[in-house]
């Protein structure tokens, strides 16, 4: 799934005027993604958000935006249905899961879950991934030199946090 995402994010960043076929790529890696783990539906927006800003940084003229987003939509929005049907025939309903009821039992607040999944022993990000120490740290120059992918990471970052530590 993280695979899926980071190739959709590198699609995004190699779209062009004359490469809308990129922005298809982007779309499908997504929905693919989506397929593989559903909550990733969460994440589309951060997707779009970029989408945004490299379109912004490029100049792109308005039908350039609209035809790429729409390569962009269409197999993100064949493999969101294919999703669905599969749900509605193997589980009843469009938006059920295996996962049944347990899938939104979330028993941990906000506040306590952060600081959990950040530093702790147990699962903390930081713990098990120091490079991301060294993110935090050069994030700046980071940032000065590469805006739209910074907030971009920033945000999706952000969105991954708020989800996963409750």
């Amino acid at each position: 799934c993280a695979g899926l995402a980071f190739s959709a994010f590198v699609s995004i960043a190699r779209m062009d005027a004359g490469h809308s076929w990129r922005a298809g790529m982007a779309g499908a890696r997504l929905g693919l993604a989506v397929m593989v783990r559903s909550v990733t539906v969460l994440f589309v927006p951060v997707f779009l958000l970029y989408m945004i800003l490299i379109w912004k940084r490029q100049a792109a003229p308005a039908a350039v935006v609209r035809r790429q987003f729409v390569w962009a939509a269409v197999p993100f929005t064949f493999f969101c249905t294919a999703l669905l049907l599969y749900n509605r025939h193997a589980f009843g309903a469009m938006f059920s899961s295996g996962y049944g009821s347990e899938m939104f039992q979330f028993d941990q607040s906000l506040i306590s879950g952060v600081p959990h999944l950040l530093v702790s022993l147990e699962k903390g990000f930081f713990v098990y991934s120091p490079a991301a120490v060294l993110a935090l740290l050069f994030w700046k120059k980071f940032h000065r030199a590469h805006a739209a992918e910074s907030v971009t990471a920033l945000v999706f970052f952000i969105l991954h946090v708020i989800v996963y530590a409750r």
